[in-house]
């Protein structure tokens, strides 16, 4: 375990010294990300009207805020074995005397910790802007926990193509521009039955519903446990998350072989 938290710490400092280094990328990301959002409650209001409520609005950011960070974790996770592969230090990772599977995960918690702290600093934003209600119910910190870790799955299915196939990151730019779209994290699905329950098979769709009814105060910490949507999150977290480690062993079982890590 101390080598695990000394790993995330070390993973810290290093996105946190990435920000630094190129402070202006993250400043216009963090701008583009506001002003996409505003342009879009914006188009909402004028097809809504006065549907278009604060509690709907809240909904809207909610599930754009959750993917924002998911998108980041799936970016920021195949661009960092991208980097290595560029700069020639991927195949250290294999030789050194830490497990790769601790140095990846310890990696993955720290790239979460650097969005989540980012997608909050954009929640903030926008409420304050919005004139939103800012609240943070603790059965919040579960399900999206919960949510990110499926999101992690992806993020490692694309990681473990990248190891095989190389430069692939069109590939979950792809995958994480499709889930804004097709999960309702910017509207509820309601309205098209077939839509959204298929949708509930992506990562992240069961997720966003259960935080929008904890965030609207529909459900307690204790409810939360108790909906049958928590487990099917469960199901689909694991199975996101299995499948990604599946394809990732795969993944770098066949860069092994072809002796291909130290290569780009």
């Amino acid at each position: 375990m101390s080598s695990f938290l000394f790993l995330v710490l070390a993973e810290v400092r290093r996105e946190l010294q990435r920000a630094r280094a190129y402070w202006l990328e993250v400043l216009a990301d963090q701008v583009l990300f506001t002003l996409g959002f505003l342009l879009l409650s914006g188009l909402f209001q004028l097809v809504a009207g006065s549907s278009y409520a604060k509690e709907t609005a809240l909904a809207s950011l909610v599930g754009f805020v959750i993917w924002r960070v998911a998108d980041g974790c799936i970016l920021r996770t195949t661009r960092s074995i991208n980097d290595d592969a560029q700069a020639g230090t991927l195949e250290q990772v294999w030789l050194s005397a830490v497990s790769p599977h601790l140095v990846f995960l310890s990696r993955s918690a720290a790239i979460l910790i650097y969005h989540s702290v980012r997608g909050f600093l954009l929640a903030v934003i926008l409420v304050f802007l919005l004139g939103l209600p800012l609240i943070f119910p603790v059965g919040l910190l579960l399900v999206y926990i919960l949510t990110q870790v499926g999101a992690f799955g992806v993020a490692f299915i694309v990681a473990g193509l990248h190891l095989v196939y190389k430069n692939v990151s069109s590939i979950g730019l792809t995958l994480s521009t499709a889930l804004l779209f097709l999960t309702g994290a910017l509207a509820p699905l309601d309205n098209a039955p077939l839509l959204y329950h298929l949708s509930r098979a992506l990562p992240l769709t069961i997720g966003i519903d259960l935080s929008r009814q904890v965030l609207a105060g529909r459900l307690t910490l204790a409810a939360t446990l108790r909906q049958p949507d928590f487990y099917w999150l469960l199901l689909n977290t694991a199975v996101y998350a299995l499948l990604g480690l599946a394809i990732w062993e795969w993944g770098q079982r066949m860069a092994r072989r072809d002796g291909s890590l130290a290569h780009y």
